[in-house]
């Protein structure tokens, strides 16, 4: 979310509910456990 807060503040952000969706599928994705925890990346802002 940082990387998407710091977009924000230098541009217009347009993405699509099926982009989102594609983007939430991956994170949630087994293989980023070893990074941050499922719970921690479902956390919302």
């Amino acid at each position: 979310m940082q990387c998407f807060r710091e977009a924000e503040k230098k541009c217009v952000i347009l993405i699509s509910t099926d982009i989102l969706s594609e983007l939430i599928d991956v994170l949630t994705r087994q293989k980023f456990d070893r990074y941050l925890s499922r719970e921690i990346r479902e956390v919302s802002p």
